[in-house]
């Protein structure tokens, strides 16, 4: 997510993305997020993957609580979302104001926030977004 504003009647400049951030694993692993990627076990074989349209993250460390295809990370507008992909120990987002997980609804967006923490089954991990230039 940009925090910078948007000047009124600035010109367009079309160029790559940045990455949308990184994940810090539970056991301080990062894995960078180039663009939208499929999290899982197993996510090799998945159609999206295959295509390009995904990028591939396998998580190092135990992944047994983690569905083969578990959930994507994606952008949206100036968003980063992510989409659980029907997993079967579900995709989870820490909410600080309940103090308590909130599961999400399998095909459903839900906005990632700097600093969130997801679950995917068992294994948590921090969304860091990319730190963006000084305007």
């Amino acid at each position: 997510m940009c925090s910078l504003p948007i000047a009124a009647g600035a010109a367009q400049v079309e160029g790559l993305r940045p990455p949308l951030g990184r994940l810090t694993w539970d056991n301080g692993e990062m894995d960078p997020l180039p663009g939208a990627v499929l999290v899982g076990r197993e996510v090799g074989l998945d159609a999206a993957v295959v295509t390009g349209e995904l990028a591939p993250l396998v998580p190092s460390g135990p992944n047994d609580s983690m569905s083969r295809v578990h959930a994507e990370l994606r952008p949206s507008g100036w968003d980063v979302v992510v989409i659980d992909r029907a997993s079967t120990n579900g995709t989870f987002v820490w909410d600080e104001a309940s103090r308590a997980w909130q599961r999400l609804t399998p095909g459903e967006a839900h906005v990632v926030r700097p600093g969130a923490v997801l679950a995917f089954g068992e294994r948590t991990a921090t969304f860091e977004p990319t730190d963006m230039p000084a305007a």
